[in-house]
């Protein structure tokens, strides 16, 4: 079976992804093609550079299953000013577990008691410790460290060179910012934000923003 690849999100965050996959083969997947990109911004070029183009709109999703049992999908967005629309694409998409593509890139370091969920993307040189848990569609950024028994719930994003620390709680949809520290144990709300380079020391509740060393609630 030759598996072939959709792209929902056609700007960097899903280039990145497909960039990642081209130079790897596929992630060690035998037969991998990539098709291109859906985005509801015609503007969007795709991936010049890498062939691909941008196929249409994301509503083209559903006709696209119809087509072909063997297709799959990789949920590319990864801002933190989309997070939002991120879900809502997802909602209402309501595709099937097994219409997710799962990719752990061959430089990232995953332990073997680590589980992820349909979807999950694990990129470059990221680091997933002992007893890890990933849910759906959970993308772990190049460089990125997640210390043993944390648990990141679906849909979150933990941006590159962000390290969570061991037994942290992390819920659906949150955004962990780049070169961000979490200490132990600290629980992050569902669709919280913690900023670029802040240090968090103590839980946020969901839906907050937190920025700076010590991590503060963004007013």
């Amino acid at each position: 079976m030759t598996i072939q690849l959709v792209f929902l999100g056609a700007g960097g965050g899903s280039v990145e992804v497909a960039e990642a996959l081209a130079l790897s083969a596929g992630g060690g997947t035998a037969a991998v093609t990539l098709l291109g990109f859906l985005d509801d911004d015609e503007r969007l070029p795709g991936a010049p550079a890498l062939a691909l183009p941008l196929l249409g709109g994301t509503g083209m999703a559903p006709e696209l299953c119809r087509r072909s049992a063997d297709l799959r999908f990789v949920l590319g967005i990864a801002s933190d000013k989309q997070m939002r629309a991120r879900d809502a694409l997802v909602a209402r998409l309501a595709l099937p577990a097994e219409r997710w593509f799962t990719f752990v890139h061959a430089s990232a370091q995953v332990s073997p008691s680590a589980r992820l969920g349909a979807g999950a993307l694990v990129l470059q040189q990221a680091l997933l410790g002992p007893h890890c848990v990933l849910g759906d569609l959970v993308r772990v950024s190049p460089r990125a460290c997640i210390g043993h028994d944390t648990v990141i719930g679906s849909r979150a994003v933990v941006a590159p060179a962000a390290t969570v620390s061991g037994r942290v709680r992390i819920g659906e949809g949150a955004y962990i910012g780049a070169a961000s520290v979490i200490a132990p144990e600290v629980v992050i709300g569902a669709g919280a934000v913690v900023g670029l380079g802040a240090v968090v020391l103590r839980d946020v509740p969901p839906g907050v923003t937190v920025v700076g060393n010590p991590a503060r609630a963004l007013r």
